[in-house]
C-alpha cells in the first residue's frame, strides 16, 4: 500500500470513530489539504535553508547545546562545531548554527537574538501549522530581524511506523518536531554527517533550565520529559539505521542516561 493510501486509511479510520459520515469528509479534506501544503511548503523552504549542508561537517565533531541544568557543569571541549537550541545562545558565545520553533521561550529574548552573531551563527527558525492559533508561531518580522533561515517541522507525522516520523531527505520534508527543538537541530546535525555529536543540556527532567530565573513563564511536568524521552527513543532508532557512522553521545546526562553513550565531566 503506498503511503497516501496509508494515510488516507489512517484518517478514515481515527475519524469513523468520532464522526458523522460529513464530518468525516469535512475533515478529511482538511487534513489531506494540510498535508499538502505543509509537504509543498516545506519542499521550497527546507531546500534553501539546509541544502548546502549535506556532508559539510564528515569528519568533524558537533556539539548540540539545549537548555537543562546539566548545561552548568558543561566543560568545553575543543575543535567541535556548535549548535544551540532556544536560549542556549545566552550561555554560548561562539555558536555556529542557533534552532528555535517556538516563540513563547523567544520572544523575551527576541533582541538579544537578532544581535547575536556567534561564530557567524546562522539561524534557523521553524515555521509549522500546528502553531497557528497558539501564539507559539514565530512572526515574520522576527525571522526577517534575525536574518533566520526558515524551515518547516511538524510536530506529528502520521504515516505508516514511527520510524517514518523522521525525514530521509530534509530539504523536502518537514522535520519531526518530537514537541521539542532539539529534534530539528539533530536532525540537521546528522544531516552534515559529523564523526560525533554531542548533547549537552538534553535533561529530559522536571528539573527546570539552566537559568536561575524562568524568564519565559513556563512551568515543568515530569509527564512531558517523560514524552521526550520517547521522542529521543525514536531517533536513536531512526539514527541507527540511516547514520550509523555518527556517533552520539550523553554529556551528564540526566533522563537520558543509558540510552545512548554517556560521558560524564569531573
Amino acid at each position: 500500500m503506498n503511503p497516501i493510501n496509508r494515510f488516507l486509511n489512517k484518517v478514515v479510520h481515527r475519524l469513523m470513530c468520532c464522526g458523522t459520515a460529513y464530518d468525516i469528509r469535512r475533515t478529511t479534506v482538511r487534513e489531506i489539504n494540510h498535508a499538502v501544503q505543509q509537504n509543498i511548503l516545506a519542499s521550497r523552504l527546507n531546500a534553501k535553508a539546509f541544502g548546502e549542508y549535506a556532508g559539510m561537517n564528515r569528519g568533524r565533531d558537533m556539539i548540540l547545546f539545549a537548555t537543562g541544568p546539566s548545561l552548568n557543569k558543561f566543560k568545553p571541549i575543543d575543535g567541535c562545531v556548535k549548535i544551540g537550541v532556544n536560549h542556549a545562545f545566552l550561555r554560548v558565545p561562539d555558536l555556529d548554527y542557533f534552532f528555535a520553533v517556538d516563540n513563547k521561550p523567544l520572544y523575551p529574548v527576541a533582541d538579544q537574538l537578532f544581535a547575536y552573531k556567534g561564530n557567524n551563527c546562522v539561524k534557523f527558525l521553524g515555521r509549522s501549522y500546528s502553531y497557528l492559533g497558539s501564539q507559539e508561531i514565530i512572526p515574520e518580522y522576527m525571522m526577517e530581524k534575525a536574518e533566520a533561515r526558515p524551515f518547516v517541522v511538524d510536530a506529528i507525522n502520521i504515516y505508516g511506523h514511527p520510524k517514518s516520523y523522521f525525514p530521509l531527505d530534509i530539504c523536502t520534508q518537514p522535520l519531526f518536531g518530537g514537541n521539542s527543538t532539539v529534534f530539528p537541530a539533530m536532525q540537521f546535525a546528522l544531516y552534515t554527517r559529523p564523526r560525533k555529536i554531542y548533547i549537552v543540556g538534553c535533561d529530559c527532567s522536571a528539573g527546570g533550565h539552566f537559568f536561575t530565573d524562568n524568564i519565559h513563564g513556563g512551568t515543568f511536568h515530569a509527564e512531558a520529559y517523560e514524552r521526550l524521552t520517547e521522542s529521543w527513543k525514536l531517533l536513536k532508532a531512526f539514527a541507527g539505521e540511516v547514520y550509523p557512522d555518527t556517533q552520539i553521545v550523553s554529556v551528564n546526562p540526566v533522563g537520558l542516561k543509558g540510552l545512548f553513550e554517556d560521558l560524564y565531566q569531573e
